[in-house]
């Protein structure tokens, strides 16, 4: 109770919950150890209502059943990847989830016979030379196609030998030779 100098008092009641249990959390998408192909990556899952996201430091998207979805933009290609997921209650109770995933890039080229025009994924391109056939044999653009896939391509004027690198991987091909090394 509280009496002021005039005498006066008057009682009030508080009551006060105090939270400490976190939110529940759940990952649905992707999997544990789950090989992707493609960026960005949707992440999606559950936790309870009013509660904040935030998948590797970047706030996701809450609806207001509690499910939440957010991207991640960037993953080591061929290694593991940890995605770290973290549910904050209005109380500041916090859970942290984590799913391992391994990214490896697909790239998709589709090449016609006689046509200039080459799809790379989705983004159509014009190629030097057309893919043909000879004696049997299907010849394609040699650079265009190491490239697309990421290598790095080398052309020696002097020996005609052509380098293709990719990562730690590399073969030399000489011109007018049937072997590779």
């Amino acid at each position: 109770a509280a009496t002021d100098l005039a005498g006066n008092s008057t009682q009030t009641t508080l009551q006060v919950s105090l939270d400490t249990t976190p939110p529940p959390l759940e990952i649905t998408s992707p999997v544990p150890f789950q090989e992707v192909h493609t960026l960005p990556l949707l992440v999606q899952g559950k936790t309870e209502k009013g509660a904040l996201v935030s998948i590797n430091g970047i706030s996701a998207t809450v609806n207001a059943d509690g499910s939440f979805s957010g991207a991640v933009n960037a993953l080591s290609e061929g290694e593991m990847s940890l995605i770290e997921v973290i549910a904050k209650d209005t109380a500041g109770n916090a859970t942290k989830r984590t799913v391992n995933v391994k990214y490896v890039r697909t790239t998709i080229i589709k090449l016609q016979i006689g046509n200039k025009n080459a799809i790379v994924n989705t983004s159509t391109l014009i190629l030097p030379v057309a893919p043909v056939i000879k004696n049997g044999r299907t010849f394609v653009p040699l650079r265009f196609v190491s490239e697309a896939f990421g290598a790095e391509v080398t052309w020696d004027g002097i020996f005609k030998i052509v380098g293709i690198k990719l990562g730690e991987n590399e073969i030399k091909l000489q011109i007018g030779k049937s072997y590779a090394v």
